[in-house]
Order: structure tokens, then C-alpha cells, then sequence
């Protein structure tokens, strides 16, 4: 701009005439064919380091030949039209440039823009440039630039009978200035910025430079969608099965005449495949890759007519051909596929739509940014970029009758819309949406309370084996060992308690999981459906908080099945009698995690919306609940009375000392486990028994002395955790 400017170069100013020019042109011209450098006036290094040779010369020479070129380099150069320009110039071409620049800027300032001074706002502003104080330079020539006095400077440096185009001097100018100011690597917004002092007039011709690319890349990407939208629109809707064979022939006869479809014969394949499939395969491998236009049936027959229909469809329009449904294709029975190899047709009006979302969020966000919300041409866009992404909606729920899956994109266009039309537009498609999504959310929550409840009544319906149980021992029908209930063995009844019980919380989690989403979207609604959500969220709190009541009840009977019997009939060795002891220990221990599970799970619950009904309900059974898990162990250990014939029972109760401080907490599901092991293994056996009395009269002592070793507890720790699962394993 500055230092390869063509008047720098042949070393004059630019209202020098074209004799002088050619002068100095031939002066350089004979210097360069001996070798030599032929210094000039204004080759001062302030100006930018410059190197002539034959190719600059004579470009620069040719530049000036044409007079919109010459006014145009003009604007970047000095000029020298009167007294004071000349005493300025004979100081740049000393080297002295910050006095030439203090005689200019105080007759600047002296005035604007008039007949006499209009060459000092120019040769300032290139000073300025060359300095590098873009903001201040671009200010005074755009003063310039937009005065009446640009004719004068024109015919200045043109001559008298050249004739000014002003806005295209303005769009060039700006042009040249802001490609030069890339070049030094400033950034968009840096640049932007420099033209921040100068007239809205000139701001608006810069930023249409800046948003040029982004309208266009706008404007394609429309029309690409409205062209891809309107072949869908011409695309049959692929039928609902099942459907008959004719209704599906002119179906495929439709879609494979599209534009562009490649039609290819199945028969002879279908015949090759028998015999040699790999072949068959082959010869089909070069629609790997394209788009399949028709779908691909499966053919049943009506067993009362023997009528052929098609039940369902293996592979759908659109599908992308893949190696995997090569054999699907050719043993279909269908006698012709079309292909497309432009993929049109696997898009979907709601992949168009979310593609034009996604590949304009940067356009038009510089938009917004360069012109400003309220800008003329950002306005446009904007609405255009909605009224498509309202369209491609319109065409989805067309071709498919939903969509839900589409509002996120509803909602980014209403955002982006400015006029009042296509804002109403897109709000009835959200309403509409919106509305057909809370009906979608409240079936969907109903389906999956009513699959619930059958879940929860069959639990329990199946757990009636404990009262079956209570009811046998009022008749004295004691011999277990040969009892069953429907397929169940009553034998082993705590086992089939345990895990079923676990099972049924994590049903009521799955549930709470399940419809947590569905009930966001519901609490996310207008107000005026707010008493819907209260009333189906305090559903679910009363459906969680029946499953944990229920469990608990089953553990409550079961446990008292157990202790009942464990005492009454631990002498009376002709009976299994004898084990129900230790099946009281573990229906309690069960009972103890299961209160635990209850308990953390009731802290989500409590967090809830809920009616006053519920919240009654919730805090009344909530208290139980929690009072029984502080209240269970002592409750119902107490209540199991002491063998006598058992020297080692004084201990049934007591915990594991060590593996209590191992794992920090007596009711820790390895704790339990070593227990279990205690009481079912180790007391059956003297020496078990033996081993026993010394733990629990050492381990008092070790615990106290390893209680603050961290490490020796972690070591502890994993030994125990390879003992336990040794023993859960056999």
C-alpha cells in the first residue's frame, strides 16, 4: 500500500506529470542495465525498505497509465499542491519525518475539509498509515474521501477533465485498506475496529466486505435445503406394513423412477446366489455405498386366503448400501433395486433441517456480530435462515406425521427470527410440538406406571408364600423339606427373599430413572399444566415409596417366621428346625441392607414434587421406615434366644472386630458376609468353634492397636476381601 506504492517507486509525488514519470522511469531503467541503484527522493527506510528491478519498474509504470488506477495509488501517497506541501516534503525527503507531520497536522486541525487544505488531510493520513496509526490515518482520508473536495483532489492528480465516481473511490479505498491491513496480520475484529472513527457510511462499506462470505455461504446453504426439501416432497412416503403386494409395486415404481436412480436386476443374481453366493455378492458389491431408493420387503402369506402381502421391511429407503445386506437384497424376492449415488434420499426433512442449522451457526453469528441485531441486511438473513428451518419442519412432520425430535430446531429459529410473521409461525409449530410431546410424555409415564404396578402385584402376589408359611404353622404342618408353593421350594426361602427384594428396589429406581426425563419435560411446560406434572410426580412418590413399604413388610414376616421358630424349637433335633436359627441371622442381615437401600433412597424421593396428600404419606412412612433401619439390629437380635447346647452362641451377636475397623462399618456387606460365615460354618465344627473363642478374646487387644494404621488396615483389608470371595464362591 505504502512501500510498493508505483509514485514511491518512480520517485516522485502523485500529481507529478507524465513527462516527469517517464523521466525518472528511464533514469532507473539505465541505471538497473549497468548494475548500479539510482537513489530517489523518497526512498527513506521509514517508508519500508524498497528493491527495484526491471519487473517493479515497469508495473508501476503501467499502474499509472490509467487514471482510476492513479487517483486510487494517489490516495496512499503524498501530493504536493501548494507552498506548505513543499516545505513538508523537503523535510521527508531530509528524513525528518515528524516535522513534516507537525506542519500538516496543525493545519488540520485548523479546519475541515476545504479547498486549500484537502492535500494535507491526504498526505497526513499517509504518514499516519506508514507509522503504522491505522485509525487515525483511515479518519482523515475517509474526511477527504467523503467531501466535496474530492474532486479537487482528483483533478489534481487526474487532470481538470476526470470525472470522480465517489462511491466506487469509497469501495476501493476500503478495499485496498482493509487487504493491506490483513497483510500486516491484524484480525477481523482489530480491523473492524480501526474503522470504529470513521463515518457510518464507511463502517457500513467495510462491513460488507466482512459479511460478503457469510451471506453467500447463507444464501447456498437455503437453496440447498429448499432443493433437497422439494425432492422430498416428490419422494412417496415409505407405507406402514403390512401392506398389500399391489399397493407396494406402484409404490416402488414411484420412487425408483426418481431422478438419477440407477435401476439394477435381481433375478439372474437371485438365481447365482443357489449355487454360488460369494459370485452373487461380487457381482453386487458396486452399489456398496450408494443410496438405496426403494425399501426391501419381507413377504408373508395370508394363511386363510394365500394371499402374498408384505409384513414388514428388512432394509428402508435411504439406507446406505453395506456389505452386511447383500444377501438380504438379492434373496428378497424383489426383481429390481434403484440406487442413488447423490444420497438425497437418505436425508431425512429433519436431517436437512439440522444440517442448515448447523453449517449457517457461524455465518450467521458473524452477521450479527460485524452488522448488529438491528442491521437491514442481518434482519434478512436471519428471517430467511428461519422461514427454511420452519419449512424443512413442516416437510418432517409432513412425510412423517412427528416431529418431536425436531423442536430443539424449532426453538433455535424462533430465537433467530426478527419479524413478527415468520416468530408466529414458528411458535404455533412449537406449540403444536410441544403439545404433541406432553401427550407423548403422559402416555409414556402411564404406560410405564401401569407395567409397574403388574411388576409390584406380581412380587407380591408371589411373596404370599410367607403367609402360606404362617398359616401352616397354625395347623402344625412343619416337615419343610417337602413343601412347595406352586413352583417355589420353601426350603430355602431367605435365599429367594434376598435377591427378589434387592431385585424390586432397583425396579422402583428403574421407574424413578425411567420418568424422570418424561416429568422434566412436563415441569418445563406452560403453568397451566403444572398441577398435571404435581399430580403425576406424587404418582411416582407413591409407587416408590409403596415398593420400599412392601419390602419392608415381606422382610418384617419373613424375620419373624424365623426368630419365632429359632426359639421355639431349637431343642427338638428331629427337625430342620435346627438351621432356623442362623436363617433368623441372615433374614435380619437382609433386612438391615435392604432398611439401608430403603433409607438412601428415600433421600432422593423427599426431593421430589409432590401434593400435601403424598408429602403426608411420604413423611409418615419415610419416619417408619427410618426408625426401623436404626431400630432392626437390636429389635431382632434380641429377640433370638441362646442355645445353650451351643457354647460359642454368647458370640452370635457380637460383630467382627477386626473386620469392623477393616471396613469402617459393622453393618458393611463384607462384614455381613464374614458373619455368615461364622455362624453357618464355623459353629458347626469344634474346631471352628475353638477358633472363635480366641478371635474374640484377642481381637479387642489387636483392634486397639491397629485402630490409626491406615496402611495395616488397607492390607487387612484386600486379604479379607480374597478370604470372602473365596468363600461366597464355593
Amino acid at each position: 500500500m505504502i512501500k510498493d506504492n508505483p509514485f514511491r517507486v518512480l520517485g516522485v509525488v502523485a500529481n507529478t506529470s507524465s513527462k516527469e514519470i517517464q523521466k525518472n522511469l528511464s533514469k532507473l531503467n539505465a541505471h538497473l542495465s549497468i548494475g548500479k541503484e539510482l537513489k530517489l527522493s523518497f526512498d527513506h527506510d521509514f517508508f519500508g525498505q524498497l528493491t527495484r528491478d526491471e519487473k517493479l519498474l515497469k508495473k508501476s509504470y503501467n499502474l499509472l497509465n490509467l487514471d482510476n488506477n492513479k487517483l486510487e495509488n494517489a490516495l496512499f501517497w503524498i501530493v504536493n499542491a501548494n507552498e506548505i506541501d513543499g516545505v513538508a516534503i523537503e523535510h521527508i525527503i531530509k528524513g525528518n519525518i515528524e516535522k513534516a507531520s507537525e506542519i500538516w497536522g496543525k493545519q488540520v486541525q485548523k479546519s475541515s475539509v476545504n479547498t486549500k487544505n484537502f492535500s494535507f488531510y491526504n498526505n497526513l493520513s499517509t504518514l499516519l498509515f506508514a507509522k503504522g496509526e491505522y485509525s487515525k490515518a483511515i479518519k482523515l482520508k475517509a474526511e477527504l474521501l467523503e467531501s466535496k473536495h474530492i474532486k479537487d483532489f482528483a483533478a489534481l492528480v487526474c487532470g481538470d477533465k476526470y470525472k470522480v465516481e465517489k462511491n466506487a473511490l469509497l469501495n476501493s479505498f476500503t478495499g485496498n485498506t482493509t487487504s493491506a491491513l490483513k497483510e500486516t496480520g491484524m484480525k477481523e475484529p482489530e480491523i473492524i475496529h480501526a474503522y470504529s472513527e470513521s463515518s457510518q457510511n464507511i463502517n457500513e462499506i467495510v462491513a460488507a466486505l466482512f459479511v460478503k462470505d457469510p451471506i453467500s455461504n447463507i444464501e447456498s446453504a437455503i437453496k440447498n435445503a429448499k432443493q433437497l426439501i422439494e425432492n422430498i416432497s416428490r419422494t412417496p412416503k415409505i407405507p406402514e406394513t403390512p401392506i398389500s403386494l399391489e399397493d407396494f409395486d406402484e409404490y416402488s415404481k414411484t420412487i425408483n423412477n426418481s431422478s438419477g436412480s440407477e435401476k439394477i436386476e435381481l433375478a439372474d443374481l437371485r438365481a447365482l446366489h443357489k449355487t454360488n453366493p460369494q459370485a452373487a455378492r461380487k457381482k453386487l458389491q458396486p452399489s456398496i455405498g450408494k443410496t438405496l431408493v426403494s425399501s426391501i420387503p419381507n413377504y408373508g402369506v395370508n394363511e386363510d386366503t394365500g394371499e402374498i402381502y408384505i409384513d414388514k421391511i428388512l432394509i428402508e429407503s435411504g439406507t446406505v448400501v453395506k456389505k452386511t445386506h447383500l444377501d438380504t437384497i438379492i434373496c428378497s424376492g424383489i426383481d429390481v433395486i434403484a440406487l442413488n449415488s447423490n444420497g438425497f434420499i437418505s436425508k431425512t426433512a429433519r436431517d436437512i433441517g439440522r444440517e442448515l442449522m448447523r453449517s449457517t451457526k457461524k455465518d450467521i453469528n458473524k452477521l450479527k456480530k460485524v452488522l448488529g441485531k438491528e442491521h437491514f441486511n442481518y434482519c434478512l438473513y436471519a428471517d430467511k435462515l428461519a422461514a427454511q428451518l420452519e419449512q424443512c419442519g413442516v416437510a418432517y412432520y409432513n412425510h412423517t406425521a412427528n416431529d418431536l425430535d425436531y423442536i430443539d430446531v424449532y426453538k433455535y429459529a424462533l430465537v433467530l427470527a426478527e419479524g413478527d410473521r415468520i416468530k408466529n409461525k414458528l411458535k404455533q409449530a412449537l406449540k403444536h410440538s410441544s403439545n404433541e410431546k406432553y401427550t407423548q410424555n403422559i402416555n409414556f409415564i402411564i404406560k410405564a406406571f401401569k407395567e409397574y404396578d403388574e411388576k409390584l402385584q406380581n412380587w407380591k402376589d408371589g411373596f404370599g408364600f410367607v403367609d402360606n408359611l404362617l398359616r401352616e404353622k397354625s395347623k402344625g404342618e412343619l416337615e419343610l423339606q417337602t413343601q412347595t408353593l406352586g413352583n417355589r421350594d420353601l426350603r430355602a426361602p431367605k435365599t429367594y427373599l434376598g435377591r427378589e427384594t434387592k431385585g424390586m428396589l432397583n425396579e422402583a429406581k428403574n421407574l424413578n430413572n425411567l420418568c424422570s426425563e418424561k416429568l422434566q419435560d412436563l415441569k418445563s411446560f406452560k403453568s397451566d399444566n403444572h398441577d398435571s406434572y404435581i399430580y403425576i410426580n406424587s404418582g411416582l412418590v407413591n409407587r416408590l415409596l409403596s415398593m420400599i413399604i412392601a419390602i419392608e413388610n415381606e422382610d418384617v414376616k419373613t424375620v419373624d417366621y424365623y426368630v419365632e421358630y429359632s426359639n421355639n424349637y431349637r431343642f427338638d433335633s428331629t427337625r430342620i428346625s435346627s438351621n432356623y436359627r442362623d436363617d433368623a441371622i441372615e433374614a435380619i442381615d437382609t433386612n438391615r441392607i435392604n432398611l439401608k437401600k430403603s433409607c438412601e433412597f428415600l433421600d432422593v424421593i423427599k426431593l421430589m414434587d409432590m401434593n400435601d396428600d403424598s408429602k403426608e404419606f411420604f413423611d409418615t412412612n419415610a419416619k417408619i421406615i427410618r426408625e426401623n433401619y436404626n431400630s432392626s439390629i437390636k429389635s431382632y437380635r434380641e429377640r433370638i434366644s441362646q442355645n445353650p447346647t451351643t457354647s460359642i452362641s454368647d458370640h452370635s451377636s457380637e460383630g467382627c472386630y477386626i473386620a469392623t475397623m477393616a471396613y469402617g462399618d459393622y453393618e458393611h456387606p463384607q462384614v455381613i458376609e464374614l458373619r455368615k460365615f461364622r455362624d453357618q460354618i464355623l459353629t458347626k465344627s469344634f474346631l471352628g468353634r475353638v477358633f472363635i473363642k480366641v478371635y474374640y478374646k484377642t481381637s479387642p487387644f489387636m483392634v486397639k492397636k491397629l485402630k490409626d494404621k491406615k496402611r495395616i488396615n488397607i492390607k487387612i483389608m484386600k486379604l479379607l476381601d480374597k478370604f470372602i470371595y473365596k468363600i461366597t464362591e464355593e
